[in-house]
């Protein structure tokens, strides 16, 4: 069961994703760059999954309430 009172856990969890990922792309200049770095792309699939994961476990009360984002796929 969802429940709402971890909402703003998770938020909190995929902004710290969205963070880390930003964080991992430093330096790196080319998309050949960062493909060529296993752990860099595993580490960005992980928190892209972390996201998801989170965005997926909302409450059914959070996706609801008003707000600016469109939650249909």
């Amino acid at each position: 069961m969802r429940d709402k009172v971890n909402d703003g856990a998770r938020l909190s969890l995929m902004l710290e994703s969205i963070a880390n990922i930003a964080g991992f792309k430093e330096g790196v200049e080319s998309l050949e760059e960062f493909k060529s770095d296993k752990m860099l792309c595993h580490a960005v699939v992980y928190n892209l999954q972390c996201i998801g994961e989170g965005a997926y476990m909302f409450s059914k009360a959070f996706v609801a309430a008003p707000n600016d984002m469109n939650w249909q796929p």
